[in-house]
């Protein structure tokens, strides 16, 4: 003969239907209110990441200046074969040549491509979709040169005519960018090796093509001419950072975004 109360111990063993759906609404409410945090928690990491990345580079660079007479790698070679930054650090030896798929000191980690995305220097050049344009961008001035002399008191560009910067400290020289077309440059959504912040328009001449991209909960991470590294909002950016003389190299509105990654 069953024991009753055996019995009532076991039907009272499992779950209710009730039960179960009351602790998957709590698991439920639960996530809601940790993946905001933990997308912030993400977003910081991968912003820390990017500017140590940054100053990787600027000390790759600021070995190149010592070695060029105070010239910082330009953004592409302004003669030649017109090799991109990333390519002259490697092809001089200042750093070895990224893993393919891996991820580099050339590459914020929040922004296609998350690996460098070709083998060999080869096809690393080949013209826009080319591995070494895939990356940071460079400052591209107003007066259409690639490089700058920052070993001296005030950073200045190969035009004797050209702008004055004024000192390392106060020079935004590279940081995040991003391409969004692809009439010239790069792959759309991708990074891009040069950027474009001094255009009075979307279309004129083309900064909007390559502008500064403020990815890390609205802002972006800049590296200037002294090796630090900033990290930036808009309203930081917009009407400063150019030229001392005039303002025909201020970043203006137009060569910010502020916008989601492209993909």
């Amino acid at each position: 003969m069953k024991n009753p109360n055996t019995s009532r111990r076991q039907a009272k063993a499992g779950f209710t239907l009730i039960e179960l759906l009351v602790v998957m609404a709590i698991i439920s409410i639960l996530a809601a209110l940790l993946m905001p945090a933990l997308k912030r928690a993400r977003n910081q990491a991968q912003s820390v990441a990017c500017m140590n990345n940054l100053r990787q580079c600027g000390l790759l660079s600021h070995l190149y200046s010592v070695d060029n007479g105070g010239w910082a790698v330009p953004s592409y070679e302004p003669t030649g074969a017109q090799r991109h930054w990333t390519t002259l650090l490697i092809t001089n030896k200042y750093i070895g040549h990224p893993s393919l798929g891996k991820p580099s000191i050339f590459l914020c980690p929040a922004n296609r491509p998350k690996g460098w995305p070709t083998a060999d220097l080869g096809s690393d050049e080949a013209g826009a979709v080319g591995g070494a344009m895939r990356c940071y961008g460079i400052r591209y001035p107003a007066d259409g040169e690639s490089e700058f002399n920052i070993g001296g008191s005030n950073v200045r560009d190969p035009n004797p005519a050209g702008p004055n910067y004024g000192p390392p400290a106060n020079f935004l020289w590279m940081g995040d960018t991003h391409c969004v077309s692809s009439i010239n440059f790069g792959v759309v959504g991708d990074q891009v090796s040069i950027f474009l912040a001094w255009g009075s328009s979307y279309t004129s001449p083309y900064p909007y093509e390559a502008p500064l991209h403020l990815r890390h909960n609205n802002r972006g991470n800049f590296l200037f001419g002294d090796n630090h590294v900033s990290s930036l909002k808009k309203a930081d950016l917009v009407g400063k950072y150019g030229n001392l003389d005039d303002t025909s190299d201020d970043i203006t509105t137009f060569g910010v975004d502020e916008g989601p990654p492209l993909w």
